[in-house]
């Protein structure tokens, strides 16, 4: 992975999570992209040049948010045959069992 492919996926995370917020769906980034509520504000009045600097610090903007357990989970329940959209609810519905875990 190289400094272009940092980038790029940063873009892509900042870019999207403003999409969502301007759209009013900042429950979404949050919920979804994991991003805080003040984060969300921020990155609304944002420029793009400003969304570009942000996105070349040379480290990932998000953080790995799932489990190996979610991971296992989905793998074993054959949602690799899935539509997307049902691995995405699957992973969310992993998520939340293993996080009300003690």
């Amino acid at each position: 992975m190289n400094d272009q492919d940092i980038f790029d996926m940063n873009l892509n995370f900042l870019m999207k999570t403003r999409e969502l917020c301007l759209a009013g769906e900042e429950y979404k980034a949050q919920f979804l992209l994991g991003v805080p509520q003040e984060v969300s504000s921020v990155l609304k009045r944002l420029s793009f040049t400003q969304i570009r600097e942000l996105a070349a610090i040379n480290m990932l903007c998000y953080t790995w948010r799932i489990s190996p357990h979610v991971i296992k989970d989905v793998l074993s329940s054959g949602a690799e045959e899935s539509l997307p959209e049902d691995i995405r609810w699957q992973i969310i519905a992993s998520a939340t069992r293993h996080a009300a875990k003690p």
